[in-house]
Formats: C-alpha cells, structure tokens, sequence
C-alpha cells in the first residue's frame, strides 16, 4: 500500500486553529525508530533549515532492535472536547490525551508544518518567531486563535 501525501490547506480556520494550538500548547514530540532516522533529519531540515541535535528536547530516538518503523509525531496541547470540534487542521487526528484536558495530535504533515512555521520540539515556544512565519493574510486568523486559546 502506498501512503498518499496528505495536504494542508492555506485557509483563514487552519491559522485561527494553529493560533489557538499555540497558545495551549503543552509539548511537541516526535518518536523516531533508529531504522527511520536519516528521514526524520531529512524532514526536519527542510523544515528548519538544520539537522536536529543530539539532545534536542523533545527528540526521543528509539534503539536498534526496536519493532518500530515509523516516526511518530505527537503535538500535546490543553482544551474541552468542544474546543477540539473547533479546529481545522486538515485530516484531523485528534485523539484523548492523559486525562479529559489533555488531547494529542498524531498527524507528521501537520506536525512537520509547524516547525517550518517556527515551532521547535519540546515545550519552549516563541510566539513572534511563530507569527513572523504566518503569512500575512491570516496574521489576523492566527491572533484570533491565539485570543481563544487564553
């Protein structure tokens, strides 16, 4: 079976819902078998710009030997069920997280996406470094999101 590509669509709900992700953001994480390595670099440079580091918080590297063959890309953020049912991020695989108030989103594209906005892994993020990437007809959008996420 071949994994299609998914898309993203550039649309004013897409930044109000990353605004709003941003702002109850509790971690990106991304789980990399050692055999799936060299193309979760590859990605993460063209998303970035550069190679992850070693230690680079949020980077867990599974062991050789490990029964895993595919990164998992894991965005962890803080909202109601109602909340969830408000965004549009694409094909939405939002899944409960560790208690009613915590909900993950399994989904690389997405995930990948965010770092080229200026996401990082982990949980330190910098709004203004994020919002300098938005593209300049949904800045409003993603300061929208941002406002309901407080």
């Amino acid at each position: 079976m071949v994994k299609q590509k998914e898309t993203i669509y550039e649309t004013p709900n897409l930044y109000r819902s990353i605004g709003f992700i941003l702002g109850r953001l509790q971690t990106l994480i991304a789980f990399v078998p050692w055999k799936a390595k060299d193309d979760f670099n590859d990605k993460f440079y063209d998303a970035i710009g550069r190679r992850p580091y070693p230690d680079e918080h949020g980077l867990v590297i599974h062991p050789e030997g490990v029964n895993k063959y595919w990164t998992e890309c894991r965005i962890i953020f803080q909202a109601t069920e109602r909340e969830t049912l408000a965004l549009f991020l694409g094909y939405n695989w939002i899944v409960q997280g560790a208690d009613a108030h915590h909900w993950n989103i399994n989904n690389n594209t997405l995930f990948f996406r965010l770092l080229s906005l200026g996401f990082r892994l982990g949980t330190k993020q910098d709004k203004e470094i994020i919002k300098s990437h938005i593209p300049p007809q949904f800045t409003v959008n993603f300061e929208e999101g941002a406002a309901k996420a407080i």
